[in-house]
């Protein structure tokens, strides 16, 4: 699998974290350990959530959270440790990232990775430093847990069954049991529908078809590279071409090319040309010129699978939308 760089991560970080705030911009640090969430909780590790403290690092990339800790580590010392980062979009679901946050010297978890979320803490579920799969070549999928409790409609649809008569009643529990459902579901399905509810499904569905691109990112990047080394390639091989028609070509005189050239420059004369530059100037820049092409380079090379993110996301995107129309105001 392609290995990506750190300016790889830094740009689809970006871009990840931009389809994110567009998918989740509703989603905050739960507050309080609610029952949703500690039963939520239960079924990803034994040990309780806690709120933590979140600062920013220069060393974070957002989608790689095990890569920055140990970029912590190597400059600050510490440790890592695994879990989950919980976070609630109030009255739809929670949603459960699998994560890494930086052990402090001291024993502290502290969270380094950004968030969509806004605030200086995290929800973290830490798992036991023992479990097995604390660190896996591929991380765990996000986790989703709908907390949208539909209109109680039971005496409404007990009033109901109880105005049936028993041929009707029959007939609509032989359809509610093909469904799979009791007749009161089947009922509550069919005289109250919830649109909230299937927009809901429809949205996780999306996330998930989302998370389970996320793996090809290193694969789109790589043959991105290789296209960028075709198009080198194929430029070095004209300008080869172009030189060899250059030399064949006539050229000029001694005479013509002296006068083409102009007079040599005066003594002492300032330069007249970039290339003429003082070796010290070029020196002062060449350091921070090498940096900016490198940086150029990798966001070249992520360019198609940047675009390729928002694309994946338009799903989300639009499902979050609807359901931010259905939903009451707070």
């Amino acid at each position: 699998m392609t290995e990506l760089t750190y300016h790889h991560r830094y740009h689809l970080g970006e871009a990840l974290l931009r389809a994110d705030d567009d998918a989740f911009r509703d989603a905050v640090v739960p507050a309080d350990t609610t029952p949703d969430i500690a039963a939520f909780a239960a079924e990803l590790s034994p040990l309780p959530p806690q709120h933590i403290p979140r600062i920013e690092d220069d060393d974070a990339n957002y989608g790689w959270p095990a890569e920055s800790v140990r970029a912590k580590i190597e400059r600050d010392g510490g440790d890592i440790r695994f879990g989950w980062r919980l976070r609630e979009w109030p009255g739809v679901l929670l949603t459960a990232d699998f994560h890494a946050v930086w052990v402090d010297p001291q024993g502290a978890l502290i969270d380094i990775t950004p968030d969509v979320p806004e605030g200086d803490t995290s929800l973290f579920l830490p798992l036991p430093t023992d479990a097995p799969a604390a660190e896996t070549a591929q991380k765990p999928p996000p986790r989703y847990r709908i907390t949208h409790t539909r209109p109680d409609m039971s005496a409404e649809l007990a009033a109901r069954i109880a105005r049936m008569k028993p041929g009707q009643r029959t007939y609509e529990e032989k359809r509610a049991g093909k469904a799979g459902k009791t007749l009161q579901e089947w009922l509550n399905d069919k005289f109250h529908p919830d649109p909230l509810q299937n927009l809901i499904t429809r949205f996780i569905a999306a996330c998930q078809a989302f998370d389970a691109n996320l793996p090809t990112l290193p694969e789109l990047v790589a043959a991105e590279i290789a296209r960028i080394e075709r198009d080198l390639v194929a430029g070095s091989e004209q300008r080869e071409a172009d030189d060899v028609a250059a030399i064949a070509a006539p050229s000029h005189t001694p005479i013509e090319a002296e006068d083409a050239a102009g007079p040599p420059p005066e003594p002492g004369s300032p330069p007249t040309a970039e290339g003429d530059a003082p070796a010290d100037m070029s020196a002062d820049n060449a350091d921070d010129d090498d940096v900016d092409s490198e940086q150029d380079k990798a966001y070249d090379e992520v360019w198609d699978a940047i675009d390729t993110i928002e694309i994946w996301s338009e799903s989300r995107r639009l499902c979050r939308n609807a359901i931010a129309v259905l939903l009451p105001e707070p």
